[in-house]
C-alpha cells in the first residue's frame, strides 16, 4: 500500500471515529440515554472533547412535563400487596416514570365523570392500582394536560384535584380513574378506555409490600385524616442550610439564559436594575428578583392556555430557580384567575416536604395579561444538605400528639421551618 494510500485511510478512520463520537455525544445531550448521570455526562465530554456541557449550551432543557406538576406520594397496590413512597422525592419520580405512559393513555382517553361513594374510592384504593398524590390541588383539565403532555381529553377546569387513582375495578375487569374533588370534597370516577386490565396489572406484577398503608387501612391510625400515607418506619430527614445565590456572575448568566441582550445596567439603593426596551428586571440583595414589562413584550410566551402559560412559567423557572435551587425542588401551589389575569404562585419543596420560608412569602409567583407574563418574582435560595439529620416521631406518636390538641382527623405531613436560614423538618397537621 503506498503512503498517499495509508493517508487516505488513515483519514476515513479518524472521520468515522469523529463520526461516532458525534453520535453518543447527541445520544447523551438528548438524555435518551439515561443510565449516565449529568455529572457523567460533563466527566466524558471533558475527557473526550476537553470541554463541559455547560460550555456547550448555557440553555436548559425542560421537560414534556413541567416538574413543577410531579407527585410527591405514590402507592402501587399489587393485588393487595402495597409499595409507597413518600419523602424520597427522587424514587417517587423513579417509579412514577415506571407507569407515566398508563396515566398518558388515561388522561387521553377519558370518560365522563359521575359522582361515587367514599366507600367505592376507598375500594379503588384497596384493588390493584396506583394512586398519586400532588403538593398542590389544580384542575382536572390541567392536571390531565400534564399526565398526558399536553394532550388531554379533559376540558373540566372546575374539578380540582391532587389525589388521583388508577384502578381495576374487580367486578366489570376494567380500568377507572377516580380522584377527590378539592372543592366539594365529593369523589368522582371515569371509564378509561385506552389502558387494559393486562396492561395495569403487567406494569404492577414485580411490586411486594414495603409495609405502607393508608390510615383508613388501619384502626391504629383512626384519628388521622383517611388518606394519610403511613410509612413502615419514620422518615429520615436531612437538615438543610440556605444562601441567597444572587451576585454578579448568577445575574450575567441568567440574563443570557433569559435572552437579554442589548441592555442596559445600573445600581440604585444596592438593587440592580436591567433594563432592555420595554422590559425591566430588579435583583435585590435579598435574593429577590422582579420582572416588569411596561408594555406586552411578548418576550415570555405563548400564554394562550393554561397548558401553555405553565410550560412558559416552567421554562423560566428552569432557567432561573431549579438552576440555583440545591436540593430544594419548586411546585405548583395555587392559580388565580380573573376577568384580566391569571396568577400563578409557586413554593419550595425539600424532598417532597413542604417548606415554610419565614424570609420570603413564596418562591415564585407569575402575572400572565393579554397572553403573555407581564410581571414575575422570584426569590432565589441555594439549599444545601447538612450532614446531619432531624429525628421526627413515629407516626402513631405524632397523632397522639395531635389528639392531646384536638386535631382528630388532619392529615399528617412532614413540612420544613426556617430558623435563622436553616431548615428543620417535623409533622405538622393539615397542611
Amino acid at each position: 500500500m503506498t503512503k498517499y494510500r495509508r493517508l487516505v485511510e488513515w483519514g476515513k478512520n479518524l472521520l468515522i471515529l469523529f463520526l461516532v463520537l458525534s453520535a453518543v455525544y447527541l445520544l447523551l445531550r438528548s438524555h435518551l440515554y439515561t443510565s449516565f448521570s449529568s455529572d457523567e455526562t460533563d466527566n466524558w465530554l471533558s475527557s473526550i472533547f476537553g470541554l463541559s456541557s455547560s460550555s456547550v449550551t448555557d440553555a436548559v432543557q425542560t421537560s414534556a412535563q413541567p416538574e413543577s406538576l410531579y407527585p410527591i406520594r405514590i402507592v402501587m397496590n399489587n393485588s393487595g400487596a402495597q409499595f409507597g413512597l413518600q419523602y424520597d422525592q427522587a424514587n417517587v419520580t423513579s417509579h412514577y416514570t415506571v407507569v407515566a405512559s398508563l396515566f398518558s393513555e388515561a388522561a387521553t382517553s377519558l370518560g365522563t365523570a359521575s359522582a361515587v361513594s367514599e366507600t367505592d374510592f376507598r375500594n379503588a384504593l384497596n384493588s390493584t392500582g396506583i394512586y398519586l398524590e400532588f403538593p398542590a390541588p389544580v384542575s382536572l383539565s390541567l392536571l390531565t394536560a400534564w399526565l398526558s403532555g399536553g394532550y388531554s381529553a379533559s376540558s373540566d377546569d372546575v374539578h380540582t384535584a391532587s389525589q388521583l387513582v388508577l384502578a381495576l375495578d374487580s367486578t366489570s375487569q376494567s380500568v377507572e380513574l377516580l380522584y377527590r374533588n378539592t372543592g366539594d370534597g365529593l369523589f368522582y370516577e371515569a371509564a378509561v378506555s385506552g389502558v387494559s386490565s393486562n396492561q395495569l396489572q403487567s406494569a404492577l406484577s414485580d411490586y411486594q409490600s414495603n409495609g405502607a398503608a393508608f390510615a383508613f387501612q388501619s384502626d391504629l391510625y383512626s384519628k388521622l385524616a383517611p388518606y394519610t400515607l403511613i410509612g413502615l418506619t419514620a422518615p429520615t430527614v436531612s437538615v438543610y442550610s440556605s444562601s441567597n445565590p444572587i451576585e454578579e456572575e448568577t445575574i450575567s448568566a441568567l440574563l443570557t439564559r433569559l435572552s437579554f441582550s442589548n441592555y442596559y445596567k445600573y445600581t440604585v439603593d444596592s438593587v440592580v436594575v436591567v433594563r432592555e426596551d420595554s422590559d425591566a428586571l430588579r435583583f435585590s440583595t435579598d435574593g429577590q428578583i422582579v420582572y416588569v414589562a411596561d408594555s406586552p413584550s411578548g418576550r415570555f410566551g405563548p400564554c394562550g392556555t393554561l397548558w401553555d402559560t405553565l410550560t412558559s412559567v416552567q421554562s423560566i423557572l428552569d432557567h432561573s430557580l431549579l438552576v440555583w435551587s440545591g436540593g430544594a425542588q419548586v411546585y405548583l401551589s395555587s392559580i388565580t384567575t380573573s376577568d384580566t389575569s391569571t396568577i400563578l404562585t409557586f413554593e419550595y419543596s425539600l424532598n417532597g416536604a413542604y417548606v415554610q420560608c419565614t424570609s420570603a412569602p413564596y418562591a415564585a409567583q407569575f402575572t400572565v395579561t393579554d397572553g403573555s407574563i407581564s410581571t414575575f418574582t422570584l426569590y432565589a435560595r441555594t439549599f444545601t444538605a447538612l450532614d446531619e439529620n432531624t429525628p421526627v416521631l413515629p407516626e402513631l406518636q405524632a397523632m397522639a400528639a395531635m389528639g392531646a390538641l384536638s386535631l382528630d382527623q388532619y392529615p399528617l405531613t412532614l413540612c420544613y421551618q426556617e430558623s435563622e436560614k436553616t431548615f428543620t423538618a417535623g409533622w405538622v397537621a393539615g397542611y
